[in-house]
């Protein structure tokens, strides 16, 4: 891969590597709020306290981190023909928010097992693993705000785009 060079000699970086550093900076905000979601969850009764709106905000932010899970999973697998991904940034990003998202799956669901075998590496290969796991933690969030019907309806959309990615 060629890197430009500016005017006075000094790398200069595409636009592709803007984004994926966008991403990766957004991911790094939103991981924590994630955390919030999940561990603060309330109860059955403090979620039906709660207006829908909360509901809403919750998804809103599932699917940002959803959308840059996507952009990011693109950016590596483009990159994953040129040579090892194991120090590129984007890489260990994705594989760090994918652990978290695990750990919080198995929060949620204790029984929970990986999808794509239980070695590392088959997970790592099948990029739409990543997407895979982010949804899933979505619909079950989803299901466990069922005070208002945006949060179980938008778990049958969820499961439906799951089942769809390769």
């Amino acid at each position: 891969m060629q890197q430009r060079q500016d005017d006075s000699g000094g790398a200069v970086a595409s636009s592709s590597e803007v984004n994926v550093a966008g991403s990766l900076s957004l991911l790094a905000e939103l991981i924590p709020a994630l955390e919030q979601v999940v561990v603060g969850h309330g109860s059955a009764d403090e979620v039906c306290h709660e207006g829908p709106w909360v509901t809403v905000v919750m998804i809103r932010l599932l699917i940002t981190i959803w959308k840059t899970v996507r952009h990011v999973v693109e950016h590596v697998r483009q990159r994953s023909s040129d040579g090892s991904m194991a120090f590129d940034p984007a890489g260990v990003t994705l594989r760090a928010v994918t652990e978290a998202v695990e750990r919080y799956i198995r929060l949620l669901v204790p029984d929970y097992e990986p999808d794509t075998g239980t070695d590392q590496e088959s997970q790592e290969r099948d990029w739409g693993y990543h997407e895979r796991s982010l949804l899933l933690l979505t619909v079950e969030l989803c299901k466990r705000r069922s005070a208002w019907p945006v949060g179980p309806a938008l778990a049958t959309v969820f499961e439906e785009i799951m089942a769809a990615i390769i």
